[in-house]
């Protein structure tokens, strides 16, 4: 990790920009003493660390760090774009936390294809303390979700969708995934009329995960396509922070 820029964001947090020396990564750090560990924030790959900040601020009520992370590719990034490395880059985010901060608590919040990234980024070494997960997109699957939900083109679409969805590493699979542990704690947040991310995969999701779980639906929505529902809604903001801060 290169240290590569220390100001002052607001009262009481301080801001690191970090760069992964080998991935060339950035992440913003959001530091504050005597904290309750810290929450790796992961949003969609289009969102931008400036935007996944002013989305997420709701967090800083929380006596955590908070870890905003961005892809290889994407932003100030180099490398290449890909959904190859998504997986990778949580991990090397993860192992970074896990070094400076020893033996505290890590939990992670994933949003849209941050998701999936999070899910599948689980194994022996990386074990989040709890998951929150917001508008979970299944990308080895959502395309021909879609293409279902264009029936009667679903015959011309399959082709492509199928094309799609091959292109998808098996890695991503969040599916298969989030069936291969059930000891961390998650919860699923999806609005049934999502247009991005499905919400009938999402609820098959929440059926394969034999852990501990909760699944809200938001019941009003400030996005036109109602895939990003958090933002804007204080009470769903407050029961996250209550599942995040509870020790049970």
């Amino acid at each position: 990790i290169v240290f590569k820029e220390f100001i002052k964001i607001e009262t009481e947090w301080n801001s690191l920009f970090e760069r992964l020396a080998d991935e060339n990564v950035f992440g913003w750090l959001f530091d504050k003493e005597n904290n309750d560990g810290s929450i790796i924030v992961a949003s969609g790959n289009a969102m931008g660390l400036g935007r996944a900040y002013d989305y997420n601020k709701y967090l800083f009520k929380t006596n955590h760090r908070i870890l905003l992370i961005s892809y290889q590719g994407y932003g100030k990034n180099e490398g290449t774009a890909s959904l190859d490395s998504l997986i990778s880059d949580i991990r090397s985010f993860y192992r970074f936390m896990k070094d400076a901060y020893k033996d505290e608590p890590i939990y992670f919040v994933g949003i849209s294809i941050g998701a999936p990234a999070g899910i599948c980024s689980v194994s022996d070494e990386i074990k989040f303390n709890k998951i929150v997960l917001e508008s979970a997109v299944n990308p080895k699957t959502v395309a021909l979700t879609k293409a279902r939900q264009w029936w009667p083109l679903f015959p011309v679409g399959y082709p492509l969708a199928l094309a799609v969805s091959s292109s998808v590493p098996d890695e991503l699979d969040i599916s298969d995934c989030i069936s291969k542990f059930n000891n961390i704690p998650i919860l699923f947040i999806h609005h049934k009329k999502d247009k991005l991310a499905p919400y009938g995969p999402a609820k098959d999701l929440y059926s394969i995960y034999k852990g501990p779980k909760l699944f809200w639906e938001p019941s009003t929505s400030t996005s036109t396509n109602y895939h990003l529902n958090v933002k804007h809604n204080i009470k769903m903001q407050n029961e996250i922070l209550i599942f995040l801060t509870n020790h049970k």
